[in-house]
């Protein structure tokens, strides 16, 4: 029995061996790992918008007119100071009927002493010299509209106004575009926010014009984050680009990227990073086996992912297999290239 006994030992024992050098290894899931480790990121977050005019200044009238001319026409280019347009304004609309009230009351009162006393008579020749001054009172007001010159220099955008016209003070007379710089406002995941300030370089590139890029310059960032499909939260970034001979056109789409270099202290493969964006975690190697840590993630590049907290330099993460793995799992560790 003894003997037996030590027999089936025996038996068992070799079988379990035939079964580690059948397999080459203990039991346990196939993955990859790679060290934690201190990584310069490439960051470079990016969005598309559409190209606008740097400024677009509407020209509104300070009060009620009538256009006497207009002095530029549609898609114009035009300099600070240049003439735009002539109005007569209410006021001096209402001086006007006036001046010609007045010059046709004294035209009938003439005409009355003319037939009471003559053309001679003393109060006919005063009217005489006043109805020359009215005329000329008149003539004065006709000639003398308000000169309505171009506040900024731009290109003439949306002219409303016509000879003729009665504009109120609320009408805009045209817009003044200035396209020597234009604008591009696109979204950003809200997770850069910190690294997008005004004044903060990034470059600009149009999607007819592979290889080409323009300088820009962020003025504005949020503040109002934008919430998309998923949970994403997307910031507004308006940046400014020199376009001082017009080659950016407007109205089209625009790439904008904002480049930068960022040490992390601690980095991972973000391959290894799993879970919702909420509740991230990676696999560390202990002893053979997997266990699942939560971690701060920071910024990524697309190939390495910043972590904030929850795993050290040097400590082995599973980039490869991780999806299948539970909290303690065995695991066989094959390495993986660093990259």
């Amino acid at each position: 029995m003894r003997s037996a006994g030590r027999t089936a030992a025996c038996l068992l024992g070799l079988a379990m061996t035939a079964a580690v050098t059948a397999c080459g290894h203990p039991a346990g899931a196939d993955v990859v790992v790679a060290p934690a480790a201190t990584r310069t990121l490439h960051i470079a977050p990016a969005g598309i918008g559409t190209v606008l005019p740097g400024t677009d200044h509407a020209v509104i009238l300070e009060r009620r007119a009538t256009v006497i001319a207009v002095d530029v026409v549609e898609g114009a280019l035009v300099r600070q100071g240049q003439l735009l347009l002539e109005v007569v304004t209410i006021g001096q609309s209402s001086e006007l009927t006036a001046a010609a009230n007045q010059l046709w009351a004294d035209q009938k009162r003439l005409q009355a002493v003319r037939t009471r006393e003559g053309a001679n008579g003393t109060q006919a020749l005063a009217l005489f010299d006043q109805i020359a001054r009215d005329r000329q009172v008149l003539a004065n007001l006709r000639s003398s509209p308000t000169a309505i010159t171009a506040p900024v220099a731009g290109r003439v955008s949306g002219l409303a106004a016509r000879p003729g016209a009665a504009m109120d003070r609320t009408n805009v007379v045209l817009h003044l575009v200035d396209e020597r710089t234009v604008r591009v406002t696109v979204p950003v995941a809200a997770d850069y926010r910190g690294q997008l300030a005004p004044g903060r370089r990034a470059e600009l590139s149009l999607p007819d014009r592979p290889g080409q890029s323009f300088g820009a310059t962020v003025v504005g960032v949020g503040p109002t984050a934008l919430s998309e499909p998923g949970g994403d939260s997307r910031l507004p970034v308006t940046v400014t680009v020199p376009n001082p001979a017009g080659v950016i056109p407007l109205g089209g789409q625009a790439y904008v990227r904002f480049a930068e270099d960022r040490s992390a202290s601690v980095a991972v493969d973000s391959v290894a990073v799993l879970g919702l964006k909420q509740q991230p975690f990676v696999f560390v190697v202990d002893r053979g086996r997997a266990r699942q840590r939560a971690v701060v993630v920071g910024a990524s590049d697309g190939s390495w992912t910043e972590i904030s907290s929850g795993v050290a330099v040097g400590q082995d993460v599973v980039i490869s297999g991780g999806q299948r793995l539970v909290d303690g799992a065995p695991i066989h560790v094959s390495r993986g290239n660093l990259g």
